[in-house]
């Protein structure tokens, strides 16, 4: 239950970065790893990609951490 409830803290700030960098106008930006590990690594996405991720519910991971999801480049 411990890594689930600091994933979910991960993604709420992960929210909040989103909400700033839209606010702001930026089209994207450094999100959080969201792997279930004390992790200081982040993501670099554009804020539509962070949408698609969120939509599907799936975990954003830093390259080479749990299931990385797919990031075009």
């Amino acid at each position: 239950m411990g890594s689930f409830a600091a994933e979910d803290s991960v993604r709420t700030a992960n929210d909040r970065i989103y909400n700033r960098l839209r606010g702001r106008g930026e089209p994207g930006g450094s999100f959080m790893c969201e792997c279930h590990t004390f992790c200081t690594d982040d993501v670099q996405m554009e804020l539509s990609e962070y949408l698609r991720v969120g939509n599907r519910g799936e975990t954003l991971y830093a390259r080479g951490h749990g299931d990385p999801i797919p990031l075009r480049t």
